[in-house]
């Protein structure tokens, strides 16, 4: 992974859970594993980028990047997945 590569704010243990957090969702949602996948890949190719990414933000981006990654893998996504998002992020 490029955590930590650019941010010094994303450390290991964020990135942990951010794949804790977004399994949580792909299984209560019946995501296909590959989405996840890919929604972390595009997590770090995010940030590789960009410099200023605070910790704080770090499950908005991920359910951004599940939101694009269910876009391009999913057959069907699921309504219920924003709001499940929504719920989590509160």
């Amino acid at each position: 992974p490029v955590f930590g590569s650019l941010n010094h704010e994303i450390t290991q243990k964020g990135h942990v859970r951010l794949y804790a957090f977004l399994c949580e969702v792909m299984v209560e949602q019946r995501l296909n594993y590959s989405t996840m996948l890919y929604a972390m890949q595009l997590f770090d190719q995010v940030l590789a980028r960009y410099e200023n990414f605070q910790k704080e933000q770090i499950l908005v981006l991920g359910s951004a990047c599940l939101t694009l990654a269910c876009k391009l893998e999913e057959i069907y996504v699921r309504r219920m997945l924003y709001k499940s998002l929504i719920l989590h992020l509160n």
